[in-house]
C-alpha cells in the first residue's frame, strides 16, 4: 500500500479556468489596440495621411499647410501661400517658437532678405507681379520631441497658429 503524507489536491481546475479568462482578456485587449494603432497609421496619426495633413486660413488671404504628426530629425515641410500687402513684395514673419525647435533647412523661394522684430523673424520674399499671392516652401528639420506651437503672419496682424507634435 502506498501513502502519502500530503491531501489529494485535485486538479485544481476552477483556478486554470480563471487563469485562461484572464489571458483571453489580454489577448483581446493587445489585438483591439494592434488594430487601432494600423488604423492610426492608415489615418495619419504616424506619418502622412490625412489626419496629418492640414491648413489654417487667416482673414488676409494667408494660408499655411502643414504636417500635425512629424518625426524628429525627419525633413518636413510647411507651405505658405502669402498675399501681396506691400508694394516692394511679400512678407511673412515667423515666431522664434518655431525657429527654436527646428533647424531650417531651405526656403523656396530664396527671400531677399530676413529682418529681427521682437520674437519673431520676417522673411522678405521678390514681388511677382502676376500672381496675387506668393507660395513659400519652409523645409526644415525637428530637433526635439513634443508640442511645437508656432505663429506664422503677415507683419502687423494676428498670427495664425499652427501645432505640430514631433514624435521620436
Amino acid at each position: 500500500m502506498l501513502t502519502t503524507d500530503r491531501p489529494d489536491v485535485g486538479l485544481e481546475l476552477a483556478d486554470e479556468d480563471a487563469f485562461h479568462q484572464r489571458m483571453w482578456r489580454v489577448r483581446r485587449v493587445g489585438r483591439l489596440g494592434l488594430v487601432l494603432l494600423i488604423l492610426a497609421g492608415f489615418g495619419g496619426l504616424l506619418g502622412t495621411g490625412p489626419m496629418s495633413r492640414t491648413e489654417v486660413r487667416g482673414p488676409l488671404g494667408l494660408r499655411i499647410e502643414y504636417e500635425r504628426f512629424v518625426r524628429v530629425e525627419a525633413s518636413q515641410t510647411i507651405q505658405a501661400h502669402i498675399p501681396a500687402l506691400a508694394a516692394d513684395g511679400y512678407r511673412l514673419a515667423v515666431t522664434r517658437d518655431l525657429l527654436d525647435r527646428v533647424r531650417i533647412d531651405n526656403v523656396v523661394p530664396t527671400p531677399l532678405r530676413t529682418e529681427v522684430l521682437g520674437d519673431r523673424v520676417v522673411y522678405v520674399f521678390a514681388g511677382q507681379s502676376a500672381a496675387a499671392a506668393a507660395m513659400a516652401t519652409f523645409h526644415f528639420t525637428p530637433r526635439s520631441v513634443g508640442l511645437v506651437r508656432t505663429g506664422l503672419a503677415v507683419p502687423g496682424h494676428a498670427p495664425l497658429t499652427i501645432w505640430m507634435l514631433v514624435y521620436p
